[in-house]
């Protein structure tokens, strides 16, 4: 009986085939099962900011606009430039303040004592979703974490935090995080834009803060979606 010799070099190639589609398949797997997907609006986050001009008066808590709110604005974070605490000379600080109540859709009542008489000047009312986004990253597990920021203005306050640089709303260290919005025009991170002083420094304040060590050396994205610094 004769035998034919084997074909070492196809059983080489078919074998590579097998190896390199197993890995292929192993390496889809794994990756498929580190994705995590959340959302910021299950943290409790809204994107509810408005910007608009109001009225103020010097010693007066009460602010007078023509856009309407309601009563849903209780309790909201607003900012109200040129009218804060005196610094130099007629120059006021911008205010950064809560809503105590609001009188016929206009009359807005701050928790704050305004500092300058002004017609028409800068404001912003929202929502303050620092502590709501910041719960929403710190769950961020694995390599490779899709976090949702549907359409709508999001403001986010900074905080002073001891050990870190700056004053800022949003702290990571870990990467493989990726905020994703609905849209360039759709979904916006709205910053602080009213400037007031820390210690001898006058801050607005940054929306993000990487900060070392970092858990995870993978990419950091902000995808479909405007950073707004807040100001007019």
């Amino acid at each position: 009986m004769i035998k034919k010799p084997l074909n070492l070099s196809l059983v080489a190639a078919l074998d590579w085939r097998y190896l390199l589609a197993s890995l292929m398949l192993f390496v889809g797997q794994l990756s498929m099962s580190a994705q995590t997907t959340l959302n910021v609006t299950d943290y409790g986050a809204k994107g509810d900011a408005v910007q608009f001009y109001a009225n103020t008066v010097s010693n007066s808590a009460v602010i007078t606009t023509e856009t309407q709110f309601s009563t849903a604005a209780l309790g909201k974070a607003i900012e109200v430039f040129g009218c804060g605490t005196n610094t130099v000379g007629t120059n006021c600080q911008d205010m950064v303040t809560t809503i105590a109540n609001v009188v016929s859709g206009t009359n807005i009542y701050l928790n704050q004592t305004c500092q300058n008489t002004l017609n028409g000047t800068f404001a912003t009312v929202g929502t303050d979703n620092t502590s709501n986004f910041q719960a929403c990253i710190d769950a961020a597990s694995g390599t490779n974490t899709i976090i949702n920021v549907p359409a709508g203005k999001y403001l986010l306050l900074p905080r002073s935090q001891a050990g870190l640089y700056g004053y800022f709303s949003l702290l990571f260290s870990r990467g493989g995080v990726h905020l994703i919005g609905a849209g360039m025009t759709n979904t916006v991170l709205l910053g602080q834009g009213a400037w007031v002083m820390h210690g001898a420094d006058a801050w607005r304040g940054f929306l993000f803060e990487i900060h070392p060590p970092v858990i995870n050396d993978y990419p950091f994205s902000v995808e479909n979606l405007t950073l707004d610094g807040g100001v007019e």
